[in-house]
């Protein structure tokens, strides 16, 4: 799986909880298998296993067969809150109302054609033609599409408004319900559907954009690794050639008659949905998709969609290494094909939840496996991830310090999962995680908003996924959970993985480091040769994760004016909270204390983002890492340090049901925090790839250059040195940490979420109230003044990318009133960005401005960020001191200003508890 590290759990259930929700992207036909090779050895005989025989430990062993799951294939029903339709020429659309938070609409215009369409494969041509839906339509020509677009609030940039996939393109728009708005938003979608120009001097601008995305994406150290993967994912699989991108070449090449072909083919009623939800009734959302698509006919010959049809998956392992110079990182990645299933079926989506629970098993078992140090691992961990509408992976990550005994020490371990399966507490508490997650789903499901919903539209079109009611969709699920045994479990995990062959895949920054193929073919084959041991389980379960104290009432309680609540305790700490359902069943924490980096010595300083982080990955009190992740695998809740510049402070989330567990993580993070050996490299281990990326990367050495230009280094540096890293131990990170965490001075401790008033005084009393007082006062200074600094770096070596990085200082007050003219400025230079960077020159594939105010100093920042071709960058900085000194001179005219208020004035109506 590429990624940088293990998948933790907490990421597979959210994933889950999208999936379930949503529908799965990994929908479709599913897939019969007869009986293949074993890429994975069969150990049944040595292990003495019968059908239902079960072990000493109570785990239930699998079956020795190989048959498939022949699953229910009768479809869900679809939730009676949704209107579905399909007009006379074969569009089909999805209506919802929705009133929260209320005032907008979400719109979707998906189209069932992608990179799989092109003939031939690999082109780039329906990305391309994404593009171009940009570039003018009948009704809006040229750059009056973007005018149009910004006068009604959509931002427009990178991502924001479409993509391209294997399988579909889709268009979405998200617009406040004022004026004519989502009227004008309706047409842009029709005309996207059956009138884009696609003009050949516009393809011809557009191009060089496309261009830069192209090297953004597939050319830098990681998007070359990126390509690998596809190719090694595709291979010998009807996906093969698939390139979304396309190459350099292709992209060049394309025509807009190849572009129109591929528009009049693809783009047309009886392949694409339309879909809109928001605060409007069911009628008039019809109405408006009625009266702008029923009109519409194709332009073309109906195409038959690619056969991709029943494919065998691979049966002989694919083992190779990935040498990238600019990847300053190295892991083991280990993918395994697994089957797609229609999750708008019964059958379907029981077998994606039993996947999900294995996913979950392993991911336990590995991560225990490193953190008890009886796996010679630095990390290991993963889980089951789509990769389009027929294609499936279970994805692992792992590292260690010697990558081939790596690799045999991982591809042991997973050999291990069905000589010694999955034990009955195992299962269990997967499942209770699963559980946990569904009935949270339920819980906050009345707060859902627009573009919720609206995507899972997108994927019920797409991928046939399910849109049933939300309490049948859960007691379903919860029933099926609660019948799922261990036996049941195992029988599955041992069909997938002796069904389909790894594809095993070793990444490095060089071949002293990655180490040869062959070496590493060696290795799989003798980890499917070995006999693994059980390792019994002695490991003690948390009761109470922390006796409650006597609480200490507040010395102040105040109602503000807005009806929220201020709590002041005698200890120094402040609680403040406002009620709100926003997202129902949530609760979000954010606290900051003054200090930070700025009262730390410029030894302990840059070491101090992997203290916290260190300590966020270990225990807590006298709980080890795996004796937590056990407690808090069914309970929603979380708590994370921070040590930012000039503050240090906690984010926290929790259900509803959940948050005293956030409040008493909070309180043993304050009072017992622990770093355990473990986490503790793993952080370490992570900075010095940080580092090394600076030497390797030119994003990322621009951002660290400008950052610490801006703060003059010392305790506010960027990143930590090697030296300093290879000299920080863990009684280190300790001390640094409890420098600044166990006796916070002026704790503001803000609440937000759906929790009763009286239940939030009870939780601070007990948990804020009892923390030790401060013992001293911090003060900190604002960044040093350090003049106008200018630097050009050269890093990497023939790396695709260049970088822009600027910070401009002033000052100023953070009132409202100054708080929105910087981001109405911000915003306005965004956009002299966007045209003139991108669309005019085609020297980015896009870029960023903010404003920030920066306490304590009153100060405030504007930062310009832009990735571009490194052969013209110089052009890239000259052009963004132009757009500066225009807006600066007052050049601004009356449409940049209404476009720029009515994008913050969309963005302002789109809330969460955490804003």
């Amino acid at each position: 799986m590429r990624s940088r590290s293990a998948t933790s759990r907490l990421v597979l259930v959210l994933a889950v909880m999208a999936l379930l929700a949503a529908a799965c992207t990994n929908a479709g036909t599913p897939q019969t298998s007869s009986e293949v090779e074993q890429p994975i050895a069969d150990d049944t005989d040595a292990n003495d296993t019968d059908t239902d025989a079960n072990t000493d430990d109570g785990s239930a062993q699998p079956s020795s067969g190989f048959v498939a799951p022949e699953p229910d294939l009768t479809r869900l029903d679809i939730d009676d809150d949704i209107r579905v339709g399909v007009l006379e020429n074969g569009l089909t659309y999805f209506v919802r109302s929705n009133d929260s938070p209320g005032g907008s609409v979400s719109l979707r215009l998906a189209i069932n054609a992608g990179g799989l369409h092109e003939d031939p494969r690999g082109t780039g041509v329906a990305h391309f033609l994404e593009h171009m839906m940009f570039n003018g339509t009948e009704r809006f020509p040229g750059g009056s599409l973007d005018a149009t677009l910004r006068s009604i609030g959509a931002e427009i940039g990178p991502d924001f408004n479409a993509f391209t996939s294997d399988n579909a393109t889709v268009y979405q728009l998200q617009v406040a319900d004022q004026g004519d708005n989502v009227e004008t938003a309706f047409d842009v979608l029709a005309e996207w559907a059956s009138a884009a120009l696609i003009e050949p001097d516009a393809v011809s601008d557009e191009a060089p954009v496309v261009r830069e995305e192209l090297r953004l994406r597939d050319e830098s150290g990681d998007g070359v690794i990126g390509v690998v993967f596809d190719e090694a994912y595709y291979l010998d699989t009807p996906y093969a050639g698939t390139n979304v991108s396309g190459t350099a070449d292709s992209v060049n090449a394309i025509t807009a008659s190849d572009l129109r072909e591929f528009y009049d083919t693809w783009y047309r009623p009886d392949n694409m949905a339309v879909i809109a939800v928001g605060d409007r009734s069911l009628d008039d959302l019809e109405d408006d998709i009625v009266d702008r698509f029923a009109d519409m006919t194709a332009r073309g010959e109906i195409v038959a969609q690619p056969e991709v049809g029943d494919f065998a998956l691979r049966t002989e392992p694919l083992v190779d290494v990935v040498i990238e110079p600019s990847f300053g990182d190295s892991f083991i990645s280990v993918d395994i094909p697994v089957r797609s299933w229609d999750v708008g079926t019964i059958g379907g989506n029981e077998l994606l939840l039993t996947e999900i629970v294995l996913s979950i098993a392993i991911d336990n078992r590995l991560r225990e496996g490193v953190d008890t140090g009886r796996l010679d691992l630095r990390r290991a961990g993963g889980g089951w991830f789509p990769r389009n509408n027929d294609l499936a992976y279970l994805g692992f990550n792992a590292d260690a310090d010697d990558l081939v005994a790596g690799t045999e020490v991982f591809m042991t371990e997973l050999q291990g999962t069905l000589q010694n399966p999955f034990t009955e507490d195992e299962i269990g508490r997967a499942v209770a995680a699963l559980e946990s997650s569904q009935e949270q789903r339920l819980e906050e499901f009345d707060s859902v908003q627009d573009n919720g919903f609206a995507d899972a539209m997108v994927n019920a079109f797409l991928n046939a996924g399910d849109l049933s009611n939300v309490e049948d969709s859960v007691d379903r699920n919860l029933d099926f959970l609660g019948d799922l045994t261990a036996a049941a479990a195992n029988d599955h995990w041992r069909w997938m993985l002796t069904s389909s062959a790894p594809i095993v895949l070793i990444v490095g920054p060089d071949a002293d480091r990655v180490g040869d193929p062959a070496d590493h073919l060696a290795a799989v084959e003798a980890a499917s040769q070995a006999v693994v041991e059980l390792v019994e389980d002695d490991i003690a379960e948390i009761d109470v994760l922390v006796d409650s104290p006597e609480p200490i009432r507040e010395v102040a309680s105040n109602s503000l004016d807005n009806g929220d609540v201020e709590l002041v305790f005698e200890n120094g700490h402040t609680v403040l909270f406002a009620e709100s359902t926003i997202s129902e069943g949530q609760v979000t924490l954010v606290s900051e204390s003054p200090g930070g980096r700025s009262v730390m010595s410029d030894a302990d300083g840059p070491l101090a983002p992997t203290a916290a982080a260190a300590v966020s990955a270990s225990g807590v009190a006298g709980w080890n890492p795996t004796q937590l992740r056990r407690y808090l695998a069914d309970i929603d809740a979380g708590i994370t340090p921070i040590i930012d510049d000039f503050t240090e402070g906690f984010s926290g989330s929790a259900s509803t049901e959940d948050v005293e567990t956030m409040f008493q993580l909070l309180h043993l993070a304050i009072t017992e925090p622990r770093v355990d050996e473990v986490p503790f490299s793993q952080q370490v281990e992570a900075a010095r790839d940080f580092v090394e990326q600076v030497l390797l990367d030119s994003e990322t050495a621009a951002r660290v250059a400008a950052t610490n230009a801006r703060t003059g280094g010392g305790s506010f540096a960027a990143a930590p040195s090697a030296e300093q890293l290879n000299g920080l131990t863990i009684s280190d990170a300790e001390r640094i940490y409890k420098d600044r965490f166990s006796s916070l001075d002026d704790h503001v401790i803000v609440v937000v979420g759906d929790l009763d008033d009286d239940d939030l005084v009870d939780l601070a009393r007990t948990w804020v109230g009892t923390l030790p007082p401060a013992n001293s006062t911090d003060d900190p200074s604002g960044y040093p003044m350090v003049g106008d600094v200018r630097e050009q770096l050269s890093v990497g070596s023939g790396t695709a990318g260049g970088s822009f990085f600027l910070v401009a200082t002033s000052s100023g007050i953070p009132t409202v009133e100054n708080l929105m003219l910087a981001d109405v400025t911000s915003r306005i230079l965004d956009d002299r960005i966007f045209t003139v960077i991108r669309e005019q020159l085609g020297a980015s594939y896009g870029g960023f401005s903010f404003s920030r105010f920066v306490e304590p100093g009153n100060d405030v920042d504007l930062i310009v960020s832009i990735n571009g071709d490194p052969d013209r960058i110089d052009e890239i900085a000259n052009t963004v001191a132009g757009e500066l000194r225009s807006v600066a001179g007052g050049n601004i005219g009356v449409d940049d200003f209404g476009e720029a208020i009515a994008v913050i004035e969309a963005e302002l109506g789109f809330i969460n508890n955490g804003f």
